[in-house]
């Protein structure tokens, strides 16, 4: 999320205006300080950014966020 309101050049501000999920949330979000978020703020979230969710079936060979981040030695 983060990487995709700075290609847009949009502030945190600007995307809760745009979104209507407060600038604290989204800080929260960026900086991994929360993990949990209400369907209808994150389907917000993905809107105000052209963003779109999709569901597909899991493929349970891909390696997780967790595995390539323990590859990699990065622990955040």
């Amino acid at each position: 999320m983060r990487q995709t309101r700075r290609k847009e050049r949009l502030s945190q501000d600007r995307l809760s205006e745009l979104s209507g999920v407060s600038r604290a949330r989204i800080a929260a979000l960026e900086g991994e300080k929360i993990t949990d978020i209400t369907f209808g703020n994150l389907l917000s979230l993905l809107h105000a950014l052209d963003l779109d969710l999709r569901v597909v079936p899991l493929n349970r060979q891909r390696p997780t966020l967790e595995d390539l981040q323990a590859e990699h030695g990065d622990e955040t």
